[in-house]
C-alpha cells in the first residue's frame, strides 16, 4: 500500500514548488470491497457536504491523497496520525480494522456527519479524568479555556461515579475529554473504565472522545467500533504528562480559531508535533464535534457536583 509510506518532510523538488496544487476537498477511504460496503453509511452521509473518493486497498497510493481533506483506512494501521499525499501535504487519517463492526460505527458516525446541518453550534464538551490532584488541576485549567468554544462539563471521578458516568456519556456530547492515567486495559478514573464500560455508554454518539492519557488506543478503538463515539484520538503508547498538557491548550486554542473536527485541530499551526507523535485517530477525522440536539438537556440533568457544593435539600414529597 503506497500510501502508507511515511515519507520525510523535506523540501520538495521544484516542480511540486512550482505547480498549483489541489485544493482539499474530498474525504478518502480505503479498504476491502467488504469494507467499503460496511461503511456505506457513511459515505453517503459525507457526500452531502464533499466530494467522497473510495479506494481499494491493493489500489491505494499517495496521489490518492492528493486533494484530500482527510481519509480512513482499514486494514494495514498508519505509523502516525497524517498520512503524506502525493503533493507532500500531510493529510489527517484515521484507522480502523476490517471487522464486522465497521456497519455499527458507520451508523453512529453518519449520525454525527449529519448534525452539520443543525442549527446547533461545537459541543457540548465533557471533561473527564481521575480524581489524583495533578489530573483534577489539569482538568480545571482545561474546562475553563474549552468554556470559550462551547459549554463544558465537568465530569471527574471526584464528582460522578462509573455506573451514572456510563448514563452521562449515553447523551451524545460533541466531544470528551479525558485526563489522568491510562493503561492499555483502559482509562484509570471511575476505578476502571474499560472496553466492557464503553459498551454500556453507548447511546446517541459522541462526536470525538480524546483520551489525553498513555496507552489508550485499545479501549479508543472500542469506542469507535462500538458506536459510543463517531472518532477518537488516543495514545499507542507511553505519555509525558507536560507534553498532554501542552497539546491540550494547542488544541483548546485550535477550537477557539474555528477548529470543528479532529482533522481542523491537528492541522491547526501551533499543534505540538512531539507531543502528538504517540497519538492516532481511529474513525472518522472529519467528524463534526456537534452534540445530539438534546445533548446538552441530557447534560444538565446529571448530577455531578464538586466535593464542596452544598446540595439542595430534596422535599420528601418528590420521592413518592
Amino acid at each position: 500500500m503506497a500510501a502508507l509510506r511515511q515519507r520525510s518532510s523535506g523540501r520538495a523538488g521544484c516542480y511540486r514548488d512550482v505547480v498549483k496544487q489541489p485544493e482539499p476537498s474530498t474525504w478518502v477511504v480505503a479498504g476491502s470491497s467488504e469494507a467499503l460496503a460496511r461503511l456505506r453509511p457513511l459515505t453517503l452521509a459525507h457526500r452531502n457536504y464533499r466530494a467522497v473518493r473510495e479506494v481499494k486497498t491493493a489500489n491505494f497510493s499517495d496521489s490518492d491523497l492528493d486533494d484530500a481533506l482527510a481519509t480512513l483506512v482499514v486494514g494495514k494501521p498508519p505509523k502516525s496520525a497524517f498520512l503524506r499525499a502525493g503533493n507532500d501535504r500531510q493529510v489527517p487519517t484515521g484507522w480502523l480494522p476490517d471487522s464486522e463492526r465497521l456497519e455499527t460505527f458507520a451508523h453512529a458516525a453518519s449520525e454525527v456527519q449529519l448534525r452539520r446541518t443543525s442549527n446547533t453550534g461545537l459541543g457540548p464538551f465533557v471533561l473527564l479524568g481521575e480524581s489524583e490532584e495533578r489530573a483534577l488541576g489539569f482538568a480545571g485549567r482545561l474546562a475553563g479555556s474549552l468554556s470559550d468554544s462551547a459549554p463544558v462539563f465537568q465530569w471527574t471521578a471526584e464528582r460522578i461515579g462509573r455506573r451514572d458516568l456510563i448514563e452521562a456519556l449515553q447523551g451524545g456530547a460533541g466531544a470528551a475529554f479525558y485526563v489522568g492515567r491510562g493503561t492499555a486495559a483502559g482509562w484509570a478514573g471511575y476505578c476502571g473504565f474499560d472496553a466492557g464500560d464503553a459498551r454500556l455508554a453507548c447511546g446517541h454518539p459522541i462526536g470525538a472522545v480524546l483520551s489525553l492519557t498513555c496507552s489508550a488506543l485499545g479501549l479508543s478503538h472500542e469506542m469507535v467500533l462500538s458506536g459510543l463515539c463517531a472518532a477518537a484520538l488516543g495514545a499507542a503508547g507511553p505519555t509525558i504528562h507536560s507534553h498532554n498538557v501542552t497539546l491540550a491548550f494547542a488544541i483548546s486554542r485550535a477550537l477557539r480559531c474555528g477548529a470543528s473536527s479532529l482533522a481542523d485541530i491537528l492541522l491547526a499551526p501551533d499543534i505540538p508535533c512531539t507531543a502528538l507523535n504517540p497519538y492516532r485517530i481511529i474513525g472518522d477525522p472529519l467528524a463534526p464535534l456537534i452534540g445530539h440536539p438534546q445533548s446538552l438537556e441530557h447534560a444538565q440533568r446529571i448530577l455531578a457536583p464538586p466535593p464542596n457544593v452544598v446540595l439542595p435539600v430534596i422535599p420528601l414529597s418528590s420521592w413518592k
